[in-house]
């Protein structure tokens, strides 16, 4: 993003002079009488104006422009979304941020965010539409000083744009300072308060606050402290009763952080060397302030949107209602549904993709709410949703000339997502019809079956349901939240266990003057007919970390710690590629390593004393397990060539993620499609054509700007990268074959591509609608794996040469055992399938092969049980019928179609009640029916009750067919085992209530 910066005073020169010549919009001159009652006029800034005004009075005051990030933050996997202007900057808070990187150089800092709050702790969607100063997206005007100035600097730079470059009224502006909690050991800021009446605000309009409202966190643990706001009354009445309460007549402008604390995993605080600033000002509040309105909506960002829709809905233009005021929500539905146009457009625009999971998940929500309003409460026609896209572009394009790229992209996701609402809730209506017929009543089950497989929500299907005169079960929603709870149980049980080392350690050990560690050890090695070696290593221990993050000088035998040493062969995580494990020795000590981390360049080493004491100053050898590296780097050398190959054959991908351990390898990647059979033998042959030509590796350092010039350079989005980069080069340049990459990456790497042996593809997934996923193993287990898919292979044609035989044309020779013990064999191999890694390719045929194979064995069992076994099935149950009881109960012995013979004998017998069981031996069920005539029908008898009574002995699903269950009810048991005690139970239930 390019702006153009003219000079602040030259800038504040011509707006004055315009001011003199026009006094009609002399914001200064109001600004001068507005103690004198004259009534501000401030329509004079347009969101434009407003925006450049911000950034370049920063920008006079030596503060760094750096553009926005995306609202998507790979590196961050704690957000959804990118909710602050702070959020990319949070390794320099955090203390994680490389000493080489450019984050590094920050002092002074500005910019203008995009950012979306639509999930976790910052979750404005209900709000959006019910007031006036909630989006779920929003601009956040900010500056930041990163150790260098503070709280004084802040606050007067804050007041002068505020008061001399916008001429806001000094007497309708507010501060709040951080009042002090007595139970955190907390005093009052009055530094904070006292720097405002030096500035000049008045006493009266400055107001102390507690925790809630005037006191920063990032999250439980990490930086934190207190700050002041800046609110604005919009009345002339000083209505200080309305600020904090949610009351539009006095709203907040800008908050300024003062961080000087970070919070500990103990629930301490800990005060930081070096504080920082960090200030954030909704450009769409300011907006409003300036063009004279109480509402973000009534403002140049939003009423262009809103003209859109009224010239192309059939509904009354907008009338900025609110509240009880809206009575028909025609108002509401304007704001949503232009919140949401923006929210969309910047989220596509930025690589967010529709799908079932994370901020995927809540973009095709929003898209889905967008749709309904204008259905429901505009009356717009289909897709006008994305009709929207170009209108939001026309308006914050030069902001973020990002979404200007992205116009038929969003239009085309937009509309895709409306199709597919549509199908669902087409789908659902069916499925409510079909039960309106039957009933007035819409079950829990039915219904959460609805909502996760439809996708709509639940007042969605609420309303449905009602509009079919379906009342749904109140289990319904419990159900839901049910589902929720699991869900984020399952995240906790996942969470880390261990609190890794805080900014608070970073500044203790840069206190004490402790050097990073040295860890270009790692890439100390060589190879040798792929055997590799690599170079030992004696250091120091320079510093203990408690499991609870804190320093210290002993951690006892069978006690948890972090180590810092001098120096370090073992990897960090990074770049996809999982740390090393192994241990560090010493006299009389022992460490078991389990996990390594990088911050701010000094490697923290995770693990177990399990000798002695771990004591800062102690002499250690570091071994990490060598066969666990080289499996590592086999692999994260496979997913650069994946990735070269990928983008020879589809040139538009791009890597999404990758996670590199030593067993297999996935690497995520942008595409809408699954890969045909077809494409993944291109991609394992292209990758075979690497590993055959046995070409070197090399890694070479270089300056970022020195490696982004390098033709056809490979990096990942959103990547923030150090000023040093590394550079792992595949072959000295790109010959005709395309044997060839070039990627940044910290990684470790083999140092021939015929290192990585072998190479296979076991799956695929869809992560999102245009992402996918693979799974490859290579070396050896990719030899043991394409074996065993060989072998699973051999098994399957053996199975097809049975059921070829060509005398099986004729029905005596068929052998119905025998066809039913390969149905056996064929679902053993589905669970093979399932539950081992074979290859891709072979899955696909042998899933192909199978489900031929299962289907001719089950035509000519059928034909079989036509011709032979139904006749065979009566003599069997004829021998044993001579009986002068008034219900018949038995166990089928012949082998055949058990549908076809049940469905014979029901027939046949069905002149008195009958219950009939055959095992299906193929997967250990029984399959259970009976029929009860008309006659036998009473209260306490029918086929629904006698199959009651054998439902839980056989773990039994009932399904009576769209029959009347007083007559016929049928039961897939899952406990064959107990199949001799389902018979005496179904016994005794008929002669107890036949006898009544």
């Amino acid at each position: 993003m390019k702006i153009k910066h003219t000079s602040f005073s030259k800038f504040t020169q011509q707006w004055r002079l315009f001011a003199k010549h026009f006094p009609c919009s002399n914001v200064c001159n109001h600004f001068h009488n507005s103690n004198k009652g004259v009534k501000t006029n401030l329509k004079s800034f347009t969101s434009a104006q407003i925006r450049k005004t911000f950034l370049d009075y920063f920008i006079q005051k030596e503060h760094r422009f750096v553009p926005s990030s995306s609202v998507i933050l790979n590196q961050d996997k704690s957000l959804l979304f990118v909710n602050a202007g702070m959020n990319q900057f949070k390794p320099i808070l955090l203390g994680t941020a490389s000493k080489d990187s450019y984050l590094s150089s920050l002092k002074r800092v500005t910019n203008t965010q995009k950012c979306i709050r639509v999930g976790g702790k910052h979750n404005d969607i209900d709000d959006v539409g019910r007031d006036g100063y909630h989006q779920t997206f929003f601009e956040m005007l900010g500056n930041w000083s990163f150790g260098d100035y503070f709280k004084y600097e802040a606050c007067s730079m804050a007041w002068e744009l505020l008061t001399d470059v916008f001429c806001l009224p000094p007497r309708k502006l507010y501060v709040t300072y951080f009042g002090g909690e007595e139970s955190q050991g907390l005093e009052p800021d009055l530094e904070c308060k006292e720097i405002w009446l030096k500035i000049g605000v008045p006493k009266d309009h400055i107001l102390p606050f507690g925790m809630e409202h005037n006191f920063w966190e990032m999250g439980t643990t990490g930086p934190c402290g207190p700050c002041t706001e800046i609110h604005f009354d919009h009345t002339d009445t000083g209505s200080i009763k309305y600020i904090n309460s949610g009351n539009a007549n006095v709203i907040e402008i800008w908050n300024l952080v003062f961080i000087q604390y970070e919070r500990i995993a103990d629930g301490s605080l800990k005060k930081l060397h070096n504080y920082h600033v960090d200030t954030g000002m909704g450009l769409e509040r300011l907006t409003a302030v300036l063009q004279n309105s109480r509402s973000n909506y009534d403002t140049d960002l939003f009423l262009p949107l809103f003209n859109v829709i009224s010239q192309n809905c059939k509904v009354r233009p907008y009338a900025g209602k609110y509240g009880i005021d809206d009575c028909d929500g025609i108002d509401t539905a304007y704001r949503i549904l232009a919140d949401h146009a923006r929210m969309i457009t910047i989220a596509v625009s930025d690589g967010v993709q529709p799908s079932e999971f994370d901020a995927g998940n809540c973009l095709r929500r929003i898209i889905k709410k967008a749709v309904m309003v204008a259905d429901n409460q505009l009356k717009a026609s289909p897709s006008f949703v994305s009709t929207l896209i170009p209108y939001v572009v026309e308006i914050l394009g030069e902001a973020f000339p990002e979404i200007t790229e992205n116009v038929a992209k969003s239009i085309n996701i937009i509309n895709e997502e409306e199709e597919r609402l549509r199908y669902h809730i087409k789908q659902t209506d069916k499925f409510l019809d079909k039960i309106a017929l039957k009933t007035k009543f819409l079950s829990g089950n039915d219904a959460f079956h609805l909502f996760i497989q439809s996708g709509l929500s639940e007042d969605l299907i609420e309303k449905m349901a009602k509009d079919k005169g379906l009342t749904v079960d109140e289990s319904f929603r419990e159900k839901i939240k049910m589902n929720l709870d699991n869900s984020k149980s399952v995240n906790n049980e996942n969470q880390e266990k261990q609190n890794y080392p805080s900014y608070h350690v970073i500044e203790e050990l840069e206190k004490m003057k402790i050097p990073c560690t040295n860890d270009e050890y790692k890439y100390n090695y060589t190879s040798c007919d792929h055997h590799y070696r690599f170079d030992p290593l004696v250091s120091e221990i320079v510093a203990v970390i408690s499991a609870n993050s804190n320093l210290t000088d002993i951690v006892h035998e069978n006690g948890y710690c972090w180590l810092l040493m001098k120096e370090t062969n073992f990897y960090s995580e990074s770049g996809g590629q999982i740390s090393d494990i192994g241990s560090i020795a010493g006299q009389e000590f022992l460490f078991k390593v389990e996990d390594v981390q990088k911050y701010q360049d000094y490697v923290f080493h995770w693990g177990l004393v399990q000798k002695g004491n771990a004591v800062p100053g102690i002499e250690v050898h570091l071994a990490f397990d060598k066969l666990h590296r080289v499996r590592c780097m086999r692999n994260h050398t496979a997913t650069h060539i994946l990735q070269a190959v990928l983008k020879q054959i589809f040139p538009s991908t791009h890597q999404t993620s990758s996670y590199i351990g030593p067993s297999y390898f996935q690497f995520g990647y942008s595409a809408k499609n699954a890969l045909t059979d077809k494409q993944i033998e291109m991609i394992e042959s292209n990758v075979g054509s690497f590993i055959k030509n046995q070409i070197d590796i090399t890694r070479s350092v270089l300056p970022l700007q020195t490696a982004m010039l390098e033709p056809n350079i490979t990096t990942m989005p959103q990547m923030i990268y150090p000023n040093i980069v590394n550079v792992i080069t595949i072959g000295k340049d790109r010959p005709k074959n395309n044997l060839f990459s070039a990627e940044l990456c910290c990684g470790t790497h083999l140092h021939n591509t015929s290192h990585v042996s072998s190479f296979v593809i076991t799956s695929q997934r869809k992560v999102s609608q245009t992402e996918r996923s693979l799974h490859v193993v290579t070396g050896k287990q990719a030899q043991s794996v394409i074996g065993f898919g060989n072998r699973l292979m051999e098994e399957v044609l053996q199975m097809e040469k049975i059921v070829e035989k060509e005398e099986l044309k004729q029905v005596d020779n068929i052998e119905p055992d025998l066809m039913k013990s390969v149905i056996m064999d064929i679902k053993q191999v589905r669970k093979t399938l399932r539950d081992c890694l074979v290859p891709l390719r072979k899955q696909m045929t042998i899933y192909e092969k199978i489900d031929i194979i299962e289907r001719k064995i089950k035509s000519l069992i059928k034909r079989y049980t036509k011709t032979k076994g139904i006749q065979k099935m009566r003599d069997e149950i004829t021998k044993v019928m001579q009986n002068d009881k008034n219900y018949f109960v038995h166990k089928i012995e012949t082998v055949g179609d058990e549908n076809q013979l049940i469905k014979a004998a029901v027939e046949t017998f069905g002149n008195k009640p009958v219950m009939f069981f055959i095992p299906n031996l193929g997967n250990n069920q029984v399959l259970c029916q009976c029929l009860v005539p008309p006659r036998y029908v009473a209260s306490t008898f029918s086929a629904e009750a006698w199959m009651a009574s054998v439902l839980e002995v056989l773990d039994g699903e009932g399904n009576s067919k769209k029959q009347n269950p007083k007559h016929f009810f049928s039961v897939t048991g899952k406990k064959m085992e107990n199949l001799c005690k389902a018979i005496e139970t179904s016994k005794a239930f008929a002669e107890r209530h036949l006898k009544l």
